[in-house]
This record gives structure tokens, sequence and C-alpha cells, in this order.
């Protein structure tokens, strides 16, 4: 089966109007792809945070800036993967087991509030440990993790996936997306059981989502 995959490529000056912010003039411009992913027809969108998982669950990484929080919680840690199971009054740490708290994307399984997906990433850098990138995977709410690294690279790369540059589908098998800063779209079938590079000489990418169609 085939998928049609949008995907939004650059931010290009457009001089019949201007963004939103008033900044500069922009339009967003699209790259249509078909190619064969054994998956019904996706959609992808490549283009801070703390998911909502099930009723008073939350998950976040946080990623700096939280220090000076003064709001429900108290103050943290600058980085770290987080917990809450009172809609954010209190959380815990779930970093046990991860090779950095640090990171940037975490999503959520779409039928499973206990399954949720990191990916840790290098805190001085902002790239991946060892120049080996990993997602991990948590199957009971982050009271542990496992490494999901089959298909992608085992050294020598040292990307950077933003906050918004992974998204998951919502079929009964879900797959997961990461875009990177240095421009490859990859997939991870069977939830992240097995990865492979869709496109790999693209723009950085800021943002990745998916919408079964």
């Amino acid at each position: 089966m085939f998928a049609s995959i949008g995907l939004l490529k650059a931010l290009r000056p457009n001089p019949k109007g201007r963004a939103d912010s008033g900044k500069a003039p922009l339009r967003l411009e699209s790259m249509p792809v078909s190619g064969f992913t054994g998956r019904p027809l996706s959609m992808v969108k490549i283009g801070a945070t703390s998911i909502c998982a099930a009723p008073g669950r939350l998950y976040m990484q946080n990623h700096g800036g939280w220090a000076d929080w003064t709001g429900p919680g108290g103050r943290g840690r600058i980085s770290a993967v987080l917990r809450s199971d009172d809609y954010g009054r209190s959380r815990r740490s779930i970093a046990k087991g991860l090779p950095s708290d640090f990171g940037f994307p975490i999503v959520v399984h779409p039928h499973d509030a206990d399954t949720v997906y990191v990916m840790p990433l290098e805190p001085m850098t902002r790239s991946c440990p060892g120049g080996a990138p990993a997602v991990w995977r948590s199957e009971n709410g982050g009271e542990s993790w496992s490494r999901l690294a089959r298909g992608l690279p085992k050294k020598q790369s040292y990307f950077t996936v933003l906050r918004d540059a992974m998204d998951i589908d919502r079929l009964k098998a879900p797959a997961l997306y990461f875009g990177t800063t240095t421009g490859q779209l990859w997939i991870g079938r069977e939830g992240g059981e097995q990865w492979d590079c869709l496109f790999d000489s693209l723009p950085p990418i800021h943002n990745v989502k998916v919408g079964v169609v």
C-alpha cells in the first residue's frame, strides 16, 4: 500500500502577503511525495513539550528555563523527564534508565497511556548520545525504559530532534516519525521496532505532524 507524504519544505518570501507575526512576508511551500511504506495512506507535515495521556496524567520533557517557575508543582530541575497523575499539581521524575534526562520531543501511544516515547540528547551538544541515535520507550508509565534503534545509524550521527519534530500515528499498531536538523525524515514501524529513513536530503526539520487519511 502506498503512502502520500506532504512535506513542509521551507518558509519562503511571499511578496503578496505577510506572516501573522508581521516580521517577514512568508509562505509555506509543500512538497508532496509518494512512496511505498507498507502502511495505509498517511500524511506527514514537517514545519514544548508536555503531553496529556489520560485524565490527570501528564508527561513532560523539560529542556530548560524551568528553574524560576513558580506555578503548580513548584520549582524543578532545568531538564527532566516528568510524570504527573494529578493534572500537573505535582510531578516526579521518570528519567531513571535513560542515558540523559535532557531532550526535546515526547509522545504517547494513542491507545495506551502507559506507553511513552522520548529521544534523549546530550545537554551540552543537543545531539545524540555517543553519536548513536535512539528512541526510548516505556510501557509502564516511565518505570523502566527500552532502547529502540534497529535501523538507525550506529555511530557518528550527531543530529538534533527538536521538540515538535516527533509524532505518532493513530493506527492499531502505530508508527513513529521524527525529523532531524540535518534533514532526515525517519519512520519507526510497529511502535519504533524498525526504523527506516524516508528522506535524507531535506532542509532542517522543525516540525512533524502525522494524520491518517
